[in-house]
């Protein structure tokens, strides 16, 4: 019976991967529409003439850096970051009756914010004041390795290294994935121990390296100044790079080819093993 439902629910899965799949491919024609209709800034200028249109901008990404993650404190020196929140979780022993610790990616707004996409406050290119969703798929790439307090913010923290990455935590021994902890005085199982680790939590931020202006061209509503959202474009708007009119379809419909590809690996990589597992379910029933 297990795996008879187990089955059913990764067909569920890869027809609803197929449903998205087929929905980005035809929601290709209309993407295409609004890249021909939009109008052309090369030079980030803000005309009255394009109010309310849609506008392809070229442009620098730019914004009074540093600013502080107001969750933590910490000085960000990059126009997009991505703060990851982990939670400490005590792994009971297994065969080897030695406990060890997990931590747990935490998206909860409790937890620091929870994990998530940071973007400096006032981001402009060119005259364009830009819209906050619009940065959102900007990719970060380094890791902040150098921590500095924001002046207002009176906070501690302790830094550490786990597998290559530095970490903030607030507690003075930071427990490892093996079980371990930094300080060999620290090397217990008492109750006390775990009782003073689980549930807490560490930070670490992704940033843009060198990341204080960037080259880019973004789709958007012109508004009071102020690109905003295109609602009706399924396509990510921003885009590194000085891209024309005509590289952008290009890139549209190269976007909507790796969006089909992508949903079609993906549902049967879920099909294949549900289909088998029906099989195998329906030869033990008879």
């Amino acid at each position: 019976m297990a795996k008879k439902i187990g089955g059913i629910i990764l067909i569920v899965c890869a027809l609803f991967t197929a449903f998205l799949g087929i929905k980005a491919a035809g929601n290709a024609p209309g993407n295409q529409e609004i890249i021909k209709d939009a109008v052309h800034v090369a030079d980030g200028k803000v005309l009255p003439e394009n109010e309310g249109k849609v506008v392809i901008v070229n442009g620098t990404l730019e914004a009074p850096l540093p600013f502080v993650d107001e969750e933590t404190g910490i000085e960000l020196n990059s126009i997009v970051a991505y703060r990851r929140v982990e939670k400490a979780r005590v792994v009971l022993g297994g065969d080897d009756k030695k406990d060890t610790w997990s931590w747990d990616s935490t998206l909860n707004e409790n937890d620091f914010g929870g994990s998530k996409k940071l973007v400096a406050p006032g981001v402009t290119l060119g005259e364009f004041e830009v819209a906050e969703i619009l940065m959102q798929p900007v990719p970060t790439f380094g890791e902040l390795d150098e921590f500095y307090i924001g002046e207002d913010y009176d906070v501690e923290w302790y830094i550490f290294e786990d597998d290559g990455m530095d970490y903030l935590y607030q507690l003075e021994y930071m427990p490892l994935e093996d079980g371990t902890v930094y300080y060999d005085s620290f090397l217990d199982d008492n109750l006390t121990s775990k009782q003073k680790n689980e549930g807490t939590l560490r930070v670490r931020y992704d940033v843009v390296e060198d990341g204080t202006s960037m080259d880019y061209t973004i789709i958007g509503l012109q508004k009071n100044g102020k690109l905003e959202e295109v609602e009706e474009l399924d396509l990510i708007a921003a885009v590194s790079g000085h891209l024309t009119p005509e590289e952008m379809l290009g890139y549209a419909e190269s976007s909507n080819t790796t969006a089909l590809i992508t949903a079609a690996v993906i549902a049967l990589a879920f099909a294949v093993p549900g289909v088998l597992m029906l099989v195998k379910a329906g030869k033990k029933r008879t």
